[in-house]
């Protein structure tokens, strides 16, 4: 399928399915949808408003479609943008070139699931906006979001003629030639329709002269990951981790060298980094992969390990990550097992002796998820979803953990003495009467010691390490992180008509006072709100035109709210 080839009819109405498209990604579509005996409600993925604009796109083109859909004055264009929550002039047009591209990266499978899922028992000698018109009724593609519209308008059933009536355009125009098959792969719906299961191979595609999509095939990322550009990106990634520089430039190299094995197709077994990053809460374990995928454009999904259970138990399954992965993915399954799966809290499956035997049936699982198995995931529900074969053998697996116990030197002589460190400033206790720190390293072996599988701890090859952050640090993070807590109160102040000016010392003591909370980096957002919203009345009311950050006013704020409620 090659959108340059196709004939103006059919261009022009996906040009229209894509405009909509665009309109519609933004929106929140709730729809019912049938399920265990009863109707369920879900919100429209990005699939379903692709065959939800497709099906709309009958109502809004020109040409012989039009035609027939305006025969049916049940279904009125009034009623599918209400639907959506839409109106008509957010749907735009855009230039030919950015079609060609949106076709072949975002519908260019969709079509080819609607076209097989509806002419398995045909030979499509052309395609033709009614032949894609008329798939979207067919319910393996995942199309109940267009039932749900019906329901929405009329308790219409699925079966409407609308879809009928162009499909019997498509064979009177000879576009179709129709062929025999057996019957136990042409099952019937309870209304005597055919449900046909079987699929249009490549083979019938190179037959006919159409050219053979292939759902396997690799689709090019957006991003070239062995450009120079790729290290800007490494470089704003760094400016705003302030700290941690160390561990995410190791996790930035590791997921682009991942990356850059794919797309070049020289994926080697055993090559692909799969990482443990430990570290105590609050140093941006989560935060720094997710800005990482984020700026390469890699599907992210970040949950926690404690959620899942061996199949048969109660609890989420493994698979349930891979159909998120793929929703996220836009359903395109390439993009899809490129992604990044981070495992937060692993530590938490961990089994002594004596331990949980789900926890170790999850371990056992968890070799294969990471080692690279294909697993068989259903989008869309049981009765109008589809199934779709998931490889993770390309997937990049960050597992995260705080090994506490590791930290806290109770599991051996781990731990070591840092040095005194911080910063002394009036009216404060002395450095001497806190507390020092402690540092570590983390070797396999101690993932065994503390109840993991010797085979699943085998699976990481990579190994990071994330700091606590000194009061110091929490000051520079203060004044030079591109993502400050400060600089977003400076913001917000600045919006308002007003200037900030901060005493000297200030910064120092909101950093102090962030560490005392020992909740990492995030104790800086706590410190800042906390001032902000003391200042709320000042800087939305107030006549003054400059916001005064005193010493005074954060020692005020930090011993009502904050200092109180840290542990002692």
């Amino acid at each position: 399928m090659n959108y340059n080839k196709f004939d103006e009819p059919l261009k022009e109405y996906l040009r229209v399915v894509m405009d909509i498209y665009r309109a519609l990604e933004g929106k929140n579509i709730n729809y019912k949808f049938f399920r265990s005996g009863k109707y369920n409600d879900k919100r429209a993925n990005n699939f379903d408003k692709k065959i939800l604009s497709m099906f709309m796109a009958g109502f809004f083109c020109s040409g012989s479609l039009r035609k027939i859909t305006n025969d049916f004055d049940d279904i009125r264009k009034e009623d599918l943008l209400k639907f959506c929550d839409l109106r008509e002039e957010e749907i735009v047009s855009t230039n030919e070139e950015e079609y060609a591209s949106m076709f072949e990266d975002d519908f260019l499978l969709t079509i080819s699931n609607v076209t097989e899922a509806k002419w398995i028992a045909c030979d499509i000698n052309k395609l033709t906006p009614e032949v894609i018109f008329s798939g979207v009724n067919y319910p393996t593609i995942g199309s109940s979001v267009v039932k749900g519209f019906f329901g929405f308008i009329n308790n219409q059933t699925f079966d409407h003629p609308v879809f009928l009536e162009a499909a019997r355009m498509v064979k009177h125009r000879g576009d179709v030639t129709e062929r025999k098959i057996p019957s136990r792969s042409n099952p019937t719906r309870s209304n005597g329709s055919p449900m046909m299961s079987s699929a249009i191979t490549s083979t019938d595609y190179n037959d006919l002269g159409v050219e053979s999509v292939n759902k396997e095939e690799k689709k090019s990322p957006k991003i070239d990951y062995s450009s120079d550009e790729v290290w800007d990106l490494c470089d704003d990634v760094l400016a705003k981790f302030i700290g941690q520089e160390q561990a995410a430039e190791g996790l930035f190299y590791n997921i682009l060298n991942n990356q850059q094995m794919i797309q070049s197709g020289q994926m080697v077994d055993g090559q692909r980094s799969i990482i443990f990053l430990d570290g105590p809460t609050g140093t941006g374990k989560t935060a720094i992969t997710r800005d990482i995928t984020n700026k390469l454009d890699i599907p992210f999904i970040a949950t926690s390990i404690n959620n899942y259970s061996q199949t048969g138990y109660v609890g989420a399954s493994l698979t349930d990550i891979l159909v998120e992965l793929y929703e996220k993915s836009g359903e395109d399954l390439k993009k899809a097992e490129r992604g990044i799966i981070v495992l937060d809290e692993f530590d938490k499956i961990a089994s002594k002796e004596g331990g949980l035997e789900m926890k170790k049936a999850v371990q056992q699982q968890l070799l294969d998820f990471m080692g690279g198995g294909k697993y068989t995931i259903s989008i869309g529900g049981s009765l109008f979803g589809y199934k779709v074969e998931f490889d993770t053998s390309k997937i990049t697996f960050v597992c995260l953990a705080a090994l506490t116990d590791l930290r806290a030197g109770k599991t051996g002589s781990k731990s070591r003495k840092m040095g005194r460190i911080g910063f002394d400033y009036e009216g404060r206790d002395k450095l001497e009467d806190r507390p020092t720190e402690e540092t570590y390293s983390i070797t396999p072996q101690d993932l065994i010691d503390v109840g993991l599988e010797r085979e699943l701890v085998g699976r990481f090859n990579t190994y990071l390490h994330t700091d606590e952050y000194p009061p110091e640090m929490l000051l520079k993070i203060l004044k030079t992180s591109t993502i400050s807590p400060l600089l977003t109160f400076k913001n917000w102040i600045e919006s308002k008509n007003k200037v900030l000016e901060i005493e000297p010392g200030a910064l120092e003591l909101i950093a102090q006072y962030a560490f005392e909370m020992r909740t990492g980096a995030r104790s800086l957002q706590t410190v800042m709100n906390n001032i902000r919203t003391s200042c709320l009345k000042q800087v939305m009311r107030g006549k003054d035109t400059v916001v005064y950050l005193s010493k005074e006013l954060v020692e005020k704020v930090c011993s009502e709210n904050v200092t109180r409620k840290v542990a002692k």
